[in-house]
């Protein structure tokens, strides 16, 4: 079944791997070097940039998080110890390669335009809340079959929606 599957957890079920607040968010900034354009991103209204530096300093992601914007770090793991318990239980239980990317939008911000990932996604709500639309996969619109990775020029565009009716969901803070 690829139709979307909501699961509500009690407070413990990811306790201590992605608990995250404002103070570790500093802290992981400025403990790592963090690639603009590889290892992080900002996003807003749908616009996704690098940044004005070539890593992620700590007073720009404050400005950005202040004006609306998003931040996204791709492969969390390799910067916050706390959550590899949980990719490698992911990894093992579903024997597929698994990694975390860590979105911080700012309440009543949007960072991202409607969009479909090519891959499998779990969502954990860690902070807060968001209201999510979440689609079941429509083949009208390229969603059902992976494209070669190895030649981005065959990549369908992501920007596609759904003619199906989305789930409303509102997530909640999980850990």
């Amino acid at each position: 079944d690829t139709s979307p599957l909501l699961v509500r957890l009690g407070s413990s079920a990811f306790h201590g791997m992605m608990d995250l607040s404002s103070g570790d968010l500093d802290t992981l900034i400025q403990s790592n070097t963090l690639r603009m354009g590889t290892d992080a991103h900002f996003s807003q209204n749908g616009n996704k940039g690098t940044g004005k530096l070539p890593t992620l300093t700590l007073d720009e992601a404050r400005w950005r998080l202040d004006d609306g914007a998003s931040i996204m770090v791709t492969a969390l793991e390799k910067f916050w110890p706390k959550c590899i318990p949980l990719v490698e239980a992911t990894q093992k239980a579903l024997q597929f390669y698994a990694s975390i990317n860590m979105y911080v939008t700012p309440p009543e911000a949007r960072g991202f335009d409607v969009h479909y990932d090519y891959e499998d996604v779990f969502i954990l709500q860690v902070h807060g809340s968001k209201r999510w639309r979440v689609w079941a996969p429509d083949p009208g619109v390229d969603q059902m079959e992976l494209p070669s990775r190895s030649n981005h020029r065959t990549l369908p565009s992501k920007s596609k929606v759904p003619a199906t009716v989305p789930f409303g969901i509102e997530m909640q803070r999980c850990a």
